[in-house]
C-alpha cells in the first residue's frame, strides 16, 4: 500500500509541475528621458551644423538600427598559401678564413686521419683499399670536394662523420 501511495504521489507531482507555466513579462516600450532629448537638440550656432541635417541622420540611423547594434564581424581575407611557404635560398659560400686558421683546421683534419689509422692498425677498414692511408686520403679528398675546396670547420666534421 505504501508503494502505491508513493507512486501516486510521484505521478501527481510530475503532472502538476509539467503543466506549470511561468508568467510572461510584459515588454515596456523604452522612452528617452526628456532632459536628454532637450540637450541633444542643440542650436546651429553651438555645433555649426544645421539641425535639419542632424535630424536627417537620426532618422537614417533609426531606420538601420539593426546594422548598428548587430554588425557582422569582419573576417580578413587570408593571404595565398604561397605566402606561408618557406623561401628556399642557397647557402652562401663560406667566408675565406685567414691562412693561419686554415692551417690549423687542416692539421686537425690530418690528425683525425692519422688517429683513425692508428685505431685500425693491422686491419684494413675497407677491403677495397690496400692500406688505411689510401682510404683516409680518399675520404679527405671527397670531403674537400664536397665543400668546394674551401677549408672550414665543416671539413673536419665531414671527415669525422665518414670515418665512423
Amino acid at each position: 500500500m505504501q508503494k502505491i501511495s508513493f507512486t501516486f504521489f510521484l505521478l501527481l507531482n510530475f503532472y502538476i509541475t509539467s503543466c506549470a507555466q511561468t508568467p510572461q513579462k510584459q515588454r515596456v516600450k523604452k522612452v528617452l528621458n526628456p532632459q536628454t532629448t532637450q540637450r541633444s537638440q542643440v542650436s546651429k550656432k553651438e555645433t555649426g551644423v544645421d539641425p535639419k541635417v542632424i535630424e536627417l541622420y537620426r532618422r537614417l540611423r533609426k531606420k538601420n538600427w539593426k546594422n548598428y547594434t548587430n554588425p557582422q564581424r569582419y573576417q580578413p581575407a587570408l593571404p595565398p598559401r604561397e605566402a606561408y611557404r618557406k623561401k628556399v635560398t642557397k647557402n652562401p659560400l663560406p667566408k675565406e678564413l685567414p691562412e693561419r686558421t686554415q692551417k690549423e683546421i687542416n692539421a686537425e683534419a690530418q690528425q683525425n686521419l692519422s688517429y683513425f689509422c692508428i685505431q685500425h692498425e693491422g686491419k684494413s677498414p675497407h677491403s677495397a683499399y690496400r692500406s688505411c692511408k689510401a682510404y683516409t686520403k680518399k675520404v679527405y679528398n671527397d670531403c674537400l670536394e664536397q665543400h668546394d675546396g674551401v677549408i672550414t670547420r665543416k671539413l673536419v666534421s665531414c671527415i669525422k662523420e665518414r670515418l665512423r
